[in-house]
């Protein structure tokens, strides 16, 4: 749900600056540990954060609203 919701960016920094995404979802606050080998991102967990965004507008182009199984 938090995902799919309006603004989902504000929901998961808000898990990760509380450490509560530690408990639930380990896997994003590791995307800010995470060096991109290639250098072409300088923080991995933004750019994963600007791509979900980017998959988010794009739905709602494509099918007006979130899809579930993107």
């Amino acid at each position: 749900k938090l995902v799919m919701g309006a603004y989902p960016r504000r929901g998961l920094t808000l898990l990760v600056d509380t450490g509560l995404a530690e408990l639930v979802l380990p896997e994003l606050p590791a995307l800010a540990r995470e060096r991109d080998e290639h250098h072409r991102h300088k923080d991995v967990y933004e750019h994963t954060q600007t791509v979900l965004e980017q998959a988010i507008d794009q739905e709602q182009e494509r099918f007006g609203g979130p899809d579930l199984v993107s």
